[in-house]
């Protein structure tokens, strides 16, 4: 055990969630952890729910401090909040810690009153944030970090963002994020994943020939294909592909749109292609699979 968590101890409340206390002489110190937390929740409302909770048990002038991006020794993302305030003389400090799963989040609270305690509790509240384990596995189907594209809305089905310019319903015009997939799997694998997520020339009818140019981005190798055809009796339709590639994943973006909206499109496209960021390595080899039935 770190020194860190020297002192700390676990107990269990009535609905299962591990709760551990602070040592004694350091002032109501505890830290709640709930794993596997669904349905996904935005960082924003997660903030909101706790100073709700705050201001309902008599905590005022309640300040929420900008979140703080954090990897995990296995390479998931994951965020810190840290709220403050005053209930009467006393200040009341609150460490909200998220870590992103696939389809769940692993959420930690850490609160203390007194200010002497308060980095302390928070410090605690990152350590068990990174270090707790997920066991999702680093060669995965995993989404990964970029700029939504600017007044576009998101349908997420799986893994899978598709985003459609926002107030205009009749016009077909879609970018594409499929998840970063591993470099290294078996061509079974990949034609799978293709005919489940990907439609990238389905029913299209060729007009120019596909054309791939090399693309930079900060972190990867890519290219970039574009296609003019006619797709669902559509003319005119315009496809642009994004490969990128760093040395564990693929990443693939596309565009559909048409010709009069293909310019402002593919801006708005190649905004989102350079913001992609690679994922993060984790710290630790993987443990191998059920290596623990063996103990």
């Amino acid at each position: 055990m770190t020194s860190l968590l020297k002192g700390w101890r676990r107990i269990d409340d009535q609905d299962g969630i591990a709760e551990c206390v602070a040592p004694e002489g350091m002032e109501t110190g505890a830290v709640r952890i709930l794993e596997r937390q669904r349905p996904l929740v935005t960082v924003e409302e997660r903030v909101q729910r706790h100073l709700a909770e705050l201001a309902a048990a008599g905590v005022s002038s309640l300040v929420a401090h900008p979140p703080t991006a954090i990897t995990t020794r296995e390479g998931e993302y994951g965020v810190t909040v840290r709220i403050s305030g005053w209930r009467g003389l006393e200040v009341v400090e609150r460490t909200l810690a998220i870590v992103q799963g696939d389809d769940f989040q692993t959420v930690m609270v850490g609160q203390c009153s007194g200010s002497e305690w308060s980095d302390r509790t928070h410090a605690v509240v990152r350590h068990i944030a990174h270090t707790l384990p997920l066991g999702l596995g680093e060669l995965r189907y995993r989404r990964y970090l970029y700029q939504p594209p600017i007044d576009w809305l998101c349908r997420e089905q799986g893994l899978t963002a598709t985003w459609r310019p926002a107030g205009e319903p009749s016009r077909d015009a879609s970018i594409v994020v499929l998840p970063a997939r591993p470099l290294f799997q078996t061509q079974a694998t990949a034609e799978l994943d293709n005919l489940i997520r990907d439609d990238s020339f389905d029913g299209i009818t060729f007009e120019r020939q596909v054309t791939s140019t090399p693309i930079e981005v900060v972190g990867f190798t890519g290219t970039l294909a574009a296609v003019v055809g006619t797709l669902r009796g559509a003319r005119d339709r315009c496809v642009l592909t994004a490969a990128l590639q760093d040395s564990r994943f693929l990443y693939v973006l596309r565009l559909q749109t048409d010709a009069a909206h293909a310019v402002a499109d593919e801006r708005a496209f190649r905004d989102v292609v350079h913001s992609c960021v690679p994922l993060p390595a984790p710290e630790v080899a993987e443990v191998a699979v059920m290596a623990h039935w063996a103990m």
